[in-house]
């Protein structure tokens, strides 16, 4: 939605498809009506506010996606001590048992079937509905990415990532 207009104007004379829908969806709502442009299978879904400084964040997440066939989601995770300016108190744990809470900061980074976001009756969602879905029924995979991560969606991050990036 933000400056969805300048977004529209700038990729008006390429091949790429937009799903804009009027109301504020969240994650997965947003996912769910974008489902008619991708048609079936996995789908890569990536936060657009974060800097990555390693392997090619995507690239990680499809080589442990063909290593592990038939997942639903496999989300990529890095340690806090690699997220930069994140304050949190960590999004996952993994262990036996993948757990909410712990050393394991979300990326926005994440490869999932989409069959289970399509089965839910709401316009509007997080795709934290289906993570604890999967969760309950030991489905969610996750990958732990080797590189730094930095969220620049605040001032503080941007000043974090430039001195990432210079620091390279």
């Amino acid at each position: 939605h933000y400056l969805a207009d300048q977004i529209h104007r700038h990729l008006k004379d390429t091949d790429i498809r937009i799903s804009h829908e009027p109301d504020i969806l969240e994650t997965g709502g947003g996912l769910k009506a974008a489902l008619p442009l991708l048609g079936d299978g996995p789908v890569f879904t990536l936060n657009c506010d974060a800097l990555w400084r390693g392997e090619n964040p995507l690239r990680t997440l499809r080589r442990e996606w063909h290593r592990n066939p038939g997942q639903p989601s496999l989300l990529l995770c890095v340690p806090r001590k690699s997220a930069l300016g994140y304050t949190g108190s960590g999004d996952f744990s993994a262990g036996s048992m993948i757990v909410r809470g712990g050393d394991l900061v979300y990326t926005g980074a994440q490869i999932l079937e989409t069959a289970e976001v399509a089965a839910i009756p709401q316009s509007a969602f997080s795709l934290n509905k289906v993570w604890d879905y999967q969760l309950r029924n030991q489905q969610l995979q996750l990958c732990v990415y080797k590189g730094q991560w930095c969220d620049v969606g605040h001032p503080e991050g941007l000043q974090l990532a430039d001195e990432m990036v210079r620091n390279v």
